[in-house]
């Protein structure tokens, strides 16, 4: 085709590398017994303003994805 130019192709050079790490440093280093003292944490946050039912909300969900694997 004359008057046209040819489409410039990435090449996976050219692109930015994908990311290796957590997003957070130390993201990936909790404890169990600081992932428990975070929920804790979380609980008392949520309770502050008013977002009691978020647990009744969130064991119904877990309810709900347990019985729809539960037939298979």
């Amino acid at each position: 085709m004359a008057g046209t130019t040819p489409i410039e192709e990435d090449t996976v050079e050219d692109r930015e590398p994908t990311q290796d790490a957590p997003v957070m440093d130390g993201a990936d280093e909790a404890t169990p017994e600081d992932k428990k003292a975070g929920a804790r944490e979380q609980r008392a946050a949520d309770a502050a303003v008013g977002a009691d039912a978020a647990d009744a909300e969130l064991d119904d969900d877990l309810r709900s994805i347990r019985g729809y694997g539960e037939d298979r």
